[in-house]
């Protein structure tokens, strides 16, 4: 898979410049005047991360990094687009929060980093980029201490394959079958975040089931808490914000190193709305 990510690497470095203009996805004039830029449901599920040591897989150029910074966490970023940890260290630096940035792929990132972590995040976007799934978990579990725990909140798979040039609530069309899991080559598409850009770079990304992601999480021998799906979603393109309520549109997972405890930290649909 190396030319995969390598044509990825490229795309992400290309898009890490249009996201630094900033947009209604990517508000980073406001972010450096304090906005904290996570949703009501990541802060409410993960639950209190001060002083906690978190690790956030994917994290582009690090707002959402910053922000559980901001929080209290102690917190390390990583990710495989040199030009967006460069950014990642340039913003930690003039709002005064301090975080440590890494440039790797994730299956690589044991080889640079020796940590145990309270928490491991990943979202939004994040798994549609992992050839490998099973690998991914496992190396996340890896960095997990003795009481921790894995939290991911991404785009439901459901969502991601349907056929986006029909309505939002048009079932009958497909873009591919849901369970086809092979690569998907795009040669150029819309930005989420700017859909005034197209990408010059081709991307290449890896559709997933429930049940992949499920069974790749507990072989890597952590415990699931919970599996919530949700039927809207706010953090996605402009076009997906006001979904039909028939269809999960993100969904959100925690699993712990340890057996699951007592309080789950579960979030209630309608407390997001």
């Amino acid at each position: 898979m190396e030319k995969e990510i390598e044509l990825n690497k490229k795309l992400w470095d290309e898009l890490t410049d249009v996201h630094l203009k900033g947009s209604d996805i990517y508000p980073i004039d406001e972010f450096k005047n304090g906005l904290n830029t996570l949703k009501k449901v990541e802060i409410q599920e993960v639950g209190d991360v001060n002083q906690k040591n978190l690790l956030h897989l994917q994290c582009h150029f690090g707002m959402d990094t910053l922000s559980w910074a901001r929080l209290g966490a102690n917190v390390v970023g990583v990710d495989f687009s040199e030009k967006a940890i460069n950014a990642a260290d340039r913003l930690s630096r003039e709002i005064g929060v301090g975080a440590k940035f890494i440039n790797s792929d994730i299956f690589s990132l044991p080889e640079k980093l020796n940590q145990k972590f309270d928490i491991v995040f990943a979202s939004y976007g994040a798994l549609y980029w992992i050839p490998d799934l099973k690998k991914w978990c496992q190396v996340a579990s890896s960095f997990l201490s003795e009481g921790g725990f894995l939290y991911i909140i991404d785009s439901h798979p459901v969502h991601r394959f349907l056929d986006e040039n029909k309505s939002a609530g048009d079932l009958s069309q497909y873009k591919f079958s849901y369970f086809d899991t092979s690569s998907k080559r795009c040669e150029s598409g819309t930005d989420y975040a700017d859909l005034n850009y197209t990408s010059k770079s081709p991307e290449i990304g890896w559709h997933f089931t429930v049940s992949d992601l499920l069974n790749a999480i507990a072989k890597s021998g952590l415990c699931i808490n919970f599996f919530n799906e949700f039927p809207y979603s706010k953090v996605q393109a402009k076009a997906w914000e006001t979904s039909a309520d028939n269809y999960p549109v993100f969904f959100s997972v925690k699993a712990s190193k340890a057996e699951p405890g007592a309080s789950h930290n579960r979030t209630d649909p309608a407390t997001l709305t």
